[in-house]
């Protein structure tokens, strides 16, 4: 049985995956894993905490998407 880490560690392998293919396309990724792996990225706001996505990705000045990645033995 793998361990959290090695479990973590394969996810972001396909987190990865998934920002080179989106940057190819031509956008722009910020993906989440770079900050704390201990804990997920959350958006304040008025209503309270919402966790973040995995990948945030833009293309010019008025698109935004939320990517979320699942990478499957």
């Amino acid at each position: 049985m793998k361990t959290f880490q090695e479990k973590l560690a394969y996810g972001e392998e396909g987190e990865k995956q998934v920002v080179e293919y989106l940057i190819n396309k031509g956008r722009i990724c910020m993906p989440m894993y770079q900050f704390n792996p201990k804990q997920a990225p959350v958006w304040k706001t008025p209503i309270g905490d919402i966790t973040s996505p995995d990948i945030i990705s833009i293309k010019g000045l008025n698109e935004m998407v939320f990517v979320e990645c699942k990478k499957k033995h």
